[in-house]
């Protein structure tokens, strides 16, 4: 419907209004940033109280600003899947590197009775497209299983996402990628072998050269599984601090044993509302299993529109007032009781806070301390916004009472400070109401709805809930992105300990009979047990360092997605180098063990 005609008669700063635009054929972002930069500049000459507040305009799409909350979650977590990927790619190629050079005598007999290069070439093929097959059938199924265990976890604004499950693009694209990088590496080593001396090759055996480059190539490989990995821990440790800080976070009341409910009231004039609403608060207060009962036209993390406008204490001029906002809600006396808000000073509402009575407001602890820090708020003037019936309307008002801060918004941010007004000086035609139960809150939804059908049959209740389920809303989207950070990176340390495994496992395989001349020569078990768990653990101490500067790099994502600690959180880090170094060290020990063991005369006479 169009605006009224008491939008041009109303005040400059209407900040709800929001203002869309359609850029003209041929002009940039850019262009169109600097008009708005000189209207700006116009409006701040034109009026004082945009001066004051430093008005300005920024430019954005509709897209870029719908999207705008949960674009860093989304880097983040294709990051963390990209990662995992090629994580899983690195290992295939260092395993296909393994087994293809122990599979090079095999290639130089084939070879050397005949086998010509494409038939080599066909069945590497072969065997590689019965890997990725394989592979890839029993992947898609744990894929399968997987998006539909997330889906129980989801938050609550993903419920509405349509078509969640396996997305045939991001398929064929993973598909895509895996078959390419076993195709590419379980064909170098009949590539390479082309190249040798195959009378050598049968000659030597096993103890043809590996090659420098070879060995190079597969430790250059761990490496970058373990930084890889490495930035998933770091991500995983951060997202999981920050769910439990905001599990922790007091939301300024108590959540435990309260129901809450909304009722449209526009159908009542002015006085019948108040009428109405003194009535039910009554007969929501006698019923059994009832401690207390209030009502509020914005309930604490609902999604219902905010209001918010700005306020000016006593002594400020409006150009020294300007920018001072404040979310404002519209109370029942005995609302902050049933929610369990602590009273910091002062006092709560009372019948003094009549529709003809004198003006008073409370305010929370926040705005107190930002506007008269080191000073009491009690007897203090400020004007606020009131709701008449020809509208919002600025009245001077007394401040009687300074509670504790309530997160409106989000558990982890803290938006703006809080105006609380009689809801009989300003009574919104929306009203949620909170019900303080010593029973359980769910078992009074029936006998509510049951009153309210006596009182108004035209009247319905929607949004009944307890109030824990706002709360577990709230955390959700945190809760959501640490189970996939936790599981990223767990991956991603079971295939670096795998890959290390491999990489240790084939090293010693192709040293044993150095090991066995170590041990001839003097060395003992505990010499060659620390020779090879030194070089796994130094793949993964370079792993480290390169992951600890990846995560340091990839701060400013990590920076929008975490509450209440540090990017560079020593706790996170030393536990992401403790934990990496303990998968490294599973990785290396039983290779290690087995050289340690190995006795050095069947390992000289093997050769």
């Amino acid at each position: 419907m169009p605006f009224g005609g008491e939008i041009r008669r109303g005040p400059v700063d209407l900040y709800y209004l929001r203002l869309l635009a359609r850029l003209k054929p041929g002009v940039t972002i850019a262009q169109a940033q600097s008009d708005l930069t000189e209207i700006a500049s116009q409006l701040r000459a034109t009026y004082t109280l945009f001066a004051g507040e430093d008005l300005s305009f920024q430019l954005v799409s509709l897209h870029g600003d719908w999207a705008r909350d949960i674009r860093a979650g989304l880097v983040a977590l294709f990051a963390g899947a990209g990662f995992v990927l090629l994580i899983c790619c690195v290992n295939v190629a260092n395993l296909l590197l393994a087994r293809g050079s122990d599979r090079r005598k095999e290639i130089a007999v084939r070879a050397s009775l005949g086998a010509s290069k494409g038939r080599i070439l066909r069945h590497l093929l072969i065997e590689g497209v019965l890997l990725c097959l394989v592979s890839g059938l029993i992947g898609t199924a744990l894929g399968w299983a997987g998006v539909h265990a997330l889906l129980r976890l989801r938050p609550e604004y993903l419920m509405r996402m349509p078509g969640v499950g396996l997305n045939w693009t991001v398929l064929a694209f993973v598909a895509a990628i895996s078959f390419a990088s076993v195709l590419l590496f379980a064909l170098l080593p009949s590539i390479d072998v082309m190249k040798l001396d195959l009378n050598r090759c049968l000659r030597d055996g096993e103890r043809t050269s590996q090659g420098t480059v070879r060995r190079g190539l597969r430790s250059a490989l761990i490496v970058a599984e373990v930084t890889l990995g490495f930035v998933l821990l770091i991500g995983a440790g951060l997202t999981i601090r920050t769910l439990v800080n905001i599990l922790s976070v007091n939301p300024g009341f108590e959540a435990q044993r309260l129901l809450t409910f909304e009722i449209d009231l526009s159908r009542y004039a002015q006085r019948m509302r108040l009428n109405f609403v003194k009535n039910w608060e009554s007969t929501l207060a006698g019923m059994p299993g009832v401690e207390s009962v209030g009502g509020v036209s914005h309930l604490p993390l609902d999604d219902y529109p905010n209001w918010y406008s700005p306020f000016r204490p006593d002594g400020l001029t409006a150009d020294q007032a300007a920018g001072l906002l404040a979310d404002y809600r519209a109370i029942t006396p005995g609302y902050l009781r049933a929610m369990g808000t602590k009273l910091v000073a002062g006092r709560f509402f009372d019948e003094q806070g009549r529709a003809g009575g004198r003006r008073v407001v409370l305010v929370d602890d926040l705005l107190a301390r930002t506007v008269w820090p080191g000073q009491s708020a009690i007897g203090k003037k400020i004007e606020a916004e009131h709701l008449r019936e020809n509208g919002f309307t600025p009245e001077w008002s007394e401040v009687v009472g300074v509670v504790e801060h309530i997160h409106n918004h989000s558990l982890s941010t803290t938006v703006r400070g809080e105006i609380y007004i009689p809801y009989e000086q300003t009574a919104r035609e929306h009203l949620s109401f909170a019900v303080r139960t010593r029973v359980d809150p769910l078992s009074l939804a029936e006998p509510i709805r049951q009153e309210l059908r006596r009182h108004d049959k035209d009247l319905a209740i929607s949004k009944i809930r307890p109030m824990t389920v706002y709360l577990e809303r709230a955390s959700a989207p945190a809760q959501f992105t640490a189970v996939l950070s936790a599981i990223f990176a767990g991956l991603a340390l079971l295939l670096s300990a795998v890959g290390i495994y491999g990489v240790v496992s084939y090293s010693v395989s192709r040293r044993m009979r150095e090991m066995g001349v170590r041990m001839a020569l003097g060395a003992t078990s505990s010499n060659i047990l620390a020779l090879v768990l030194r070089e796994g653990l130094n793949l993964a101490l370079v792993g480290v360092v390169l992951g600890a500067g990846g995560a340091l790099l990839a701060s400013r994502v990590l920076q929008n997605l975490i509450y209440g600690v540090s990017v560079f959180d020593p706790a996170t880090y030393g536990l992401a180098v403790a934990v990496t170094s303990v998968a490294a060290l599973l990785g290396c020990w039983r290779p290690a063990a087995k050289a340690a063991s190995a006795n050095p005369i069947d390992a000289i006479r093997c050769e």
